[in-house]
């Protein structure tokens, strides 16, 4: 992987992490999940502007392991918030 696509790679799953921090998914982590997420964030907001591509995929990679139950939350969030959107379609 070349710098540029780290760098991008690092973007998206900050700001993906950014963007859900409001969501009912992050409200049901635990404590020290949260923490966790948060330090692996500040991680990788402190690398990415730099030039160790592996460095970058590393801590990627971190925040990536530390937000799998968090993404699993919002996969199921959203998947019964679609269940009742058809249920209440249907009369």
């Amino acid at each position: 992987m070349n710098l540029s696509d780290a760098r991008n790679e690092a973007d998206a799953i900050l700001l993906a992490v950014q963007r859900a921090l409001g969501s009912q998914a992050w409200q049901q982590l635990r404590d020290e999940e949260k923490v966790s997420i948060r330090v692996a964030s500040g991680h990788l907001e402190s690398v990415k502007d730099g030039d160790d591509v592996a460095a970058i995929c590393q801590a990627t990679e971190a925040l990536d392991l530390v937000t799998l139950r968090f993404a699993e939350l919002m996969m199921e969030a959203a998947a019964m918030s679609a269940s009742r959107g058809k249920t209440e379609g249907r009369t």
